[in-house]
């Protein structure tokens, strides 16, 4: 009797096991590859007598992502048709909300898309546009699951395969896998690819920028070179500084780069030694760079702090007597601001003659008040701007820029209430005024508690 009950006991041992063991794997199996949770659990429920397997759970949810892959598969095909009609290029606006549709299919859709980058041999202009719009949307989105597969095409497509897979990769949720292909990539690459590589890897970020930047600084690629130095303005880093001083005491390197170098030194005018400020100035004296690049040299150099000395007005002296207006006056501007009275007296002159022969044309007006403004005497240069907008109240061309004008050296002047009343009147559009609330020179306008009524936030 007992050994019939142990063994009727071990029979349901044996018939429990089966479903224990079954059951006591993760359900997370089953949930990762189900894209509906509530019907993942309904599966759960018993039916009749008995419970379903694992194996048909997962059977199940791979059929339901097959489907869900044929149905992604099925809009992205009618997506990429509009994007490359027969007849007709897309318009921009049209092109933009195609990308937003290929975004809106999430990261299911990536592995589709990776193939559509390349544009092969004989490709037509609209194919190698799609290509194109499809690396925006692929930038926006998760690519974890194609790193690889970008990895590889970035190492065999064509160039302008190439490029649009870098587009991708400048975003890419794992930089550093990126950064390595790219990296290798750049070493080998020719001119224009060369470009495309430092770009992406500027926007990967990471401790080996400024090894690469040094590098780039110091070769004779001056694209490249331009390219870095703007890298360094805009992330305002130091790194490369001394091959960027070699760079600007050299006359016709200086020459090639002088916006961007000013752009460097603006950004950090506390990395230029009294060398580097006598550098500029010579570099504004030099008469085969272009007149407003001279003239933006001059405007730049009061905040690296050069010496008023004899060398300085040397340097000036021709410029000052130049019949180029932007380049006479961007000198008396120059000097007024480093102190020298006499120009000062020079330059103010010039713009109350001007005032006095035409005080019903507004833009004498508007000239006197621009110096005012380049010298730092706001106050006298609102009154004009004032002024020059009762003169030419009949006359919109002037108006509107006037008006802005005037909002900023309120703003300068600390005065928020004055210059947000004085944006709400102008004749700008509300999109206009909008784009205005990015401009850095009004950000303390736009910070301050008048910023929304000045701009038109909301």
């Amino acid at each position: 009797m007992e050994s019939t009950r142990a063994r009727s006991g071990e029979g349901t041992i044996r018939r429990m096991r089966g479903p224990a063991l079954r059951w006591s794997l993760p359900f997370a199996a089953a949930w990762m590859l189900s894209s509906q949770l509530p019907a993942a659990a309904n599966a759960l429920a018993p039916i009749g007598d008995e419970r379903r397997s694992l194996e048909e759970l997962l059977l199940e949810a791979r059929e339901r992502r097959a489907a869900a892959q044929t149905q992604v598969r099925l809009q992205l095909d009618g997506i990429l048709a509009e994007m490359a009609p027969e007849n007709r290029t897309p318009t921009p606006a049209e092109f933009a909300a195609l990308v937003e549709r290929i975004v809106k299919l999430g990261a299911e859709s990536t592995p589709l898309l990776v193939e559509r980058l390349e544009c092969p041999e004989g490709a037509t202009e609209n194919e190698k546009l799609r290509a194109r719009e499809i690396a925006s949307a692929l930038a926006r989105m998760d690519t974890t699951a194609i790193t690889g597969e970008l990895l590889g095409l970035l190492g065999k497509a064509s160039p302008d395969g190439q490029r649009n897979v870098l587009r991708v990769l400048a975003a890419s949720p794992e930089p550093e896998r990126a950064r390595e292909a790219v990296a290798k990539l750049f070493r080998s690459a020719d001119t224009a690819l060369k470009q495309a590589c430092l770009r992406t890897l500027l926007q990967l970020g990471g401790g080996a920028d400024e090894a690469l930047l040094t590098e780039v600084l110091a070769g004779a690629d001056e694209s490249l070179v331009e390219l870095a130095l703007e890298s360094l303005a805009s992330a305002h880093s130091a790194a490369g500084l001394e091959e960027v001083r070699r760079i600007l005491a050299d006359p016709r390197r200086a020459a090639r780069h002088a916006a961007s170098l000013v752009q460097y030194f603006r950004a950090q005018p506390a990395l230029a030694t009294p060398s580097e400020a006598l550098a500029f100035a010579k570099l504004a004296a030099n008469s085969a760079v272009a007149s407003d690049t001279r003239v933006l040299v001059m405007d730049a150099l009061p905040a690296l702090k050069p010496a008023l000395n004899a060398e300085l007005k040397r340097l000036m002296e021709p410029i000052v007597g130049s019949p180029d207006r932007k380049l006479h006056e961007g000198a008396l501007v120059l000097l007024t601001r480093l102190g020298d009275k006499s120009a000062r007296k020079e330059l103010l002159k010039e713009c109350d003659e001007l005032v006095e022969r035409n005080d019903r044309w507004a833009e004498s007006y508007v000239r006197r008040a621009d110096v005012l403004a380049k010298i730092g005497e706001d106050d006298d240069a609102i009154k004009d701007y004032k002024q020059a907008l009762v003169v030419a109240r009949n006359d919109p061309s002037i108006q509107a820029d006037t008006w802005v004008k005037l909002a900023r050296a309120y703003t300068r002047r600390g005065k928020f209430k004055e210059a947000a009343e004085t944006l709400r009147k102008s004749p700008l559009a509300d999109a206009a005024l909008k784009a205005l609330a990015e401009d850095l020179e009004f950000k303390p306008l736009r910070d301050s508690k008048y910023g929304k009524e000045a701009f038109g936030l909301k």
